[in-house]
């Protein structure tokens, strides 16, 4: 690193904490938490020989933005919360003492953002809510527009999880038509993701479908990994409702395989929901089939609660229709 061979200043410790807490968070994707929270201490000891009590506060602040990042990304959203809360109060008494930062106020917006996400992936609808209003409330004052969407985009899945389909659909087409208008087709296929789980959820599986036939091929374009997995077993769990019993197989197996690949237990959802249409079509369950869905729906147990109860309401309208044949 070329900074090992600069002066001993202010200037230098201020460049390598900041190129150390970046680097914290890359890392945390490729080499995992160890190595990302060697990174941001690091970083921290830079930060305490910096003169400035003001540019260390900055600067602490950064590092506990990032650090939340990492943590989130790792699947830790409750100590993700703590270190956004962190940097989140370091911006409010910033501003509160008359800071007119422009990135000081984008700063906060961005963090109570992410505590929102946070917030609602450990189940706490209140203060998840609280955080994305006010990030639409900021951003209308103080011109920050690219905020608005994904604020109204989590506040739907907010109100998916808490069982309020409706305003969860009404939030998603409220950011749908930003995306479009804005040209953002990536953002758009993940939001339609999240769309077509509600939709199904109240058994608009022709409506669901339309969606996850749209994000699919931008997803496959743009290589996104597990998202084309979930997409395709939702479009199988569509196709399977609305009898299209090829393309639910088809769609159920390219998802399986995905996820089985990727070590992810929802691959055994789409090996269920296979065997489901395979019965449907060979119009009667055997014994053997039997035996394997049952297995499967013993230790296929989705993470959400919407996902719990789309997937109660796909059960049962799949064995009627089954039972039916």
């Amino acid at each position: 690193m070329h900074t090992e061979r600069a002066d001993a200043t202010a200037e230098r410790a201020e460049l390598r904490a900041r190129i150390m807490y970046t680097l914290g968070l890359c890392q945390g994707e490729i080499s995992g938490m160890g190595v990302a929270v060697e990174a941001f201490d690091q970083a921290r000891r830079e930060i305490d020989t910096i003169p400035s009590a003001a540019l260390r506060a900055r600067l602490h602040g950064s590092v506990d933005g990032n650090q939340g990042l990492m943590v989130m990304r790792l699947g830790q959203p409750d100590q993700a919360v703590e270190w956004f809360s962190r940097y989140i109060s370091y911006a409010e008494q910033e501003i509160q003492l008359g800071g007119h930062d422009p990135s000081l106020t984008q700063g906060l917006v961005s963090c109570l953002l992410n505590r929102g996400f946070a917030y609602a992936a450990v189940r706490k609808r209140d203060p998840a809510i609280a955080d994305l209003e006010r990030v639409i409330k900021i951003g209308g004052e103080h011109n920050l527009p690219q905020y608005y969407p994904f604020a109204v985009h989590a506040l739907g899945n907010v109100h998916k999880q808490s069982g309020d389909l409706a305003e969860a659909l009404r939030r998603y087409e409220e950011a749908e038509r930003i995306f479009r208008a804005d040209d953002q087709p990536e953002r758009l296929a993940r939001l339609q993701l999240d769309q077509a789980e509600t939709m199904l959820m109240i058994g608009l599986s022709d409506e669901a479908g339309k969606h996850l036939d749209e994000a699919l091929p931008m997803m496959r374009t743009h290589k996104f990994g597990q998202e084309i997995a979930e997409v395709e077993m939702f479009r199988a769990s569509a196709a399977l409702l609305d009898g299209e019993l090829d393309l639910a197989r088809r769609m159920a197996k390219a998802s399986m395989r995905k996820l089985e690949k990727r070590g992810s237990t929802w691959w055994m959802m789409a090996a269920l929901i296979e065997l489901w249409a395979h019965a449907m079509q060979a119009k009667r369950v055997t014994n053997t089939l039997a035996q394997k869905a049952l297995t499967l729906s013993g230790t296929s147990r989705p993470t959400t609660s919407s996902t719990r109860q789309g997937w109660r309401n796909c059960s049962r309208r799949v064995s009627r229709s089954a039972g039916a044949g």
